[in-house]
């Protein structure tokens, strides 16, 4: 028997070949199986997977909303895989080329914005808000809805972009603003106020974009910083039969 190492070296590239061939394939038939929605992945299915699996799938996800795979380090997949494995509720990883990866409960939404000086430049300003009704704010690249409803059955809102008030306790008028110095909130759940700065970093919104975080207040304080906490004071009593809806979206 002569031995061929060429030989043996083209085997094994052919059997590394297939073993990626292979593994595409079960990334892509995993990412069918967990996706919610065009830029949405399902955590419980996401975690079901073997670790190795996950990776691959977050990896094409996150390809899938650059537009490439370029710039995408392991750093960056540990990153989501870190508020995937040990975060719970609301949390963020900020990766490259301005893709957002954010996990609400039972989602992992990978959202791209692209960054820019305008948006980097803080914003000073109040918006009116009707009780019910819609506004859109181009200045701050968000559009909001308010509606009265019934007490819905649960309390628990669909996305961090949703919030239920109690109506009993809101003072009009309602506006939007961002923050400003020495601003503090109570958060849902917390017996005392906190510094406003420490509740968006708690949420895991970058430095970068807390003085663009929608407020929405009233004439008493801050009613709601959108997609981070509700107050406290705010909250849905117990025997409240009405609630007022408020979905804040952005502006693509």
């Amino acid at each position: 028997f002569a031995p061929d190492p060429e030989g043996a070296l083209a085997r094994s590239a052919e059997l590394w070949a297939e073993a990626e061939e292979s593994l595409e394939w079960a990334a892509a038939r995993a990412l069918g199986e967990v996706r919610l929605d065009q830029d949405t992945l399902s955590v419980k299915g996401l975690l079901e997977l073997p670790r190795g699996l996950r990776s691959l799938v977050i990896r094409r996800m996150a390809a899938e909303a650059l537009g490439t795979e370029r710039g995408i380090d392991r750093v960056h997949i540990e990153q989501v895989l870190h508020i995937l494995e040990k975060g719970e509720g609301h949390a963020m990883a900020t990766l490259p080329k301005g893709l957002r990866v954010e996990r609400w409960r039972d989602r992992l939404r990978f959202r791209v914005t692209p960054p820019g000086p305008e948006e980097k430049a803080p914003l000073d300003g109040e918006w009116g808000l009707p009780l019910e009704g819609e506004r859109e704010i181009p200045e701050l690249g968000w559009r909001f809805r308010l509606s009265r409803i019934p007490r819905p059955e649960s309390l628990t809102p669909p996305s961090p972009y949703v919030a239920y008030i109690d109506l009993r306790k809101v003072l009009p008028p309602l506006y939007v603003r961002t923050r400003r110095p020495g601003d503090r909130i109570r958060p849902l759940g917390f017996p005392k106020e906190k510094k406003l700065k420490d509740v968006l970093s708690s949420a895991g919104i970058p430095p970068e974009e807390r003085d663009r975080v929608p407020l929405l207040c009233d004439k008493r304080g801050i009613i709601w910083a959108v997609g981070a906490r509700l107050s406290e004071d705010y909250k849905v009593g117990g025997d409240a039969t009405e609630v007022l809806r408020v979905e804040a979206e952005r502006l693509r």
